[in-house]
């Protein structure tokens, strides 16, 4: 599935490769530091549209990405900005060139107000197609799915959509979105049925097989 562009991405920013994904908890400081570098680095190609040519990417290898995914509930659509993110986790993101297979993980998430942890993980898959129309397509689309447990009577189902843009040299910064649902379940497996919205996901990394 090919998603186009209508009045641009709604995505805020990504994150600067002196700031990796890592492990363990992440906290609000992590975030805001690795959202000001990516502004720093990457900001004015987002603000002027400046996408990698994904088509001067080589053929062969593995472009792998390390970073950080937000998710916020129920936001109406509006941007967010990555610091108001309800939930967070490390993210790694795999583009094979050759075959144009993408796949990622988040498995480190934590509330992010209160710095608890959650079990569960976010699966990514989805296809690269360096022959897409940068001004009406994306590169990058795929699917966000996968069950976060937040305490002992709260359990998150999320299914959505994914897309992303590539910038800078050699697709250096990768800055993409989700959205879809958010069921929430209780510790029976019952929908809770108030409780059940729609969720914006920023999904942000960089380049870390660049020299």
């Amino acid at each position: 599935m090919t998603f186009l562009r209508i009045g641009g991405m709604t995505i805020i920013l990504a994150l600067a490769g002196a700031c990796s994904g890592g492990s363990g908890n992440v906290t609000e400081t992590e975030l805001s530091g690795a959202l000001n570098a990516f502004t720093d680095r990457f900001g004015a190609a987002i603000e002027a549209d400046d996408f990698t040519d994904v088509d001067t990417l080589p053929s062969e290898g593995t472009a792998s990405f390390a970073g950080f995914i937000g998710i916020a509930e129920d936001t109406g659509g509006r941007d967010f900005l990555l610091t108001e993110a309800a939930y967070a986790s490390p993210m790694s993101i795999a583009i094979r060139l050759n075959s144009g297979e993408v796949s990622g993980e988040a498995d480190a998430f934590v509330r992010v107000e209160t710095n608890a942890a959650l079990e569960g993980n976010l699966t990514l898959s989805g296809t690269f197609n360096r022959n897409a129309d940068l001004g009406r397509q994306f590169p990058i689309n795929g699917n966000l799915t996968g069950q976060l447990v937040d305490g002992d009577d709260r359990t998150l189902d999320i299914r959505g959509d994914f897309v992303a843009d590539l910038y800078g040299d050699a697709g250096a910064g990768l800055s993409g979105d989700s959205d879809g649902s958010l069921t929430t379940r209780d510790s029976e497996g019952t929908i809770v049925t108030d409780e059940t919205f729609s969720y914006d996901a920023d999904i942000i990394a960089t380049r870390d097989d660049l020299n």
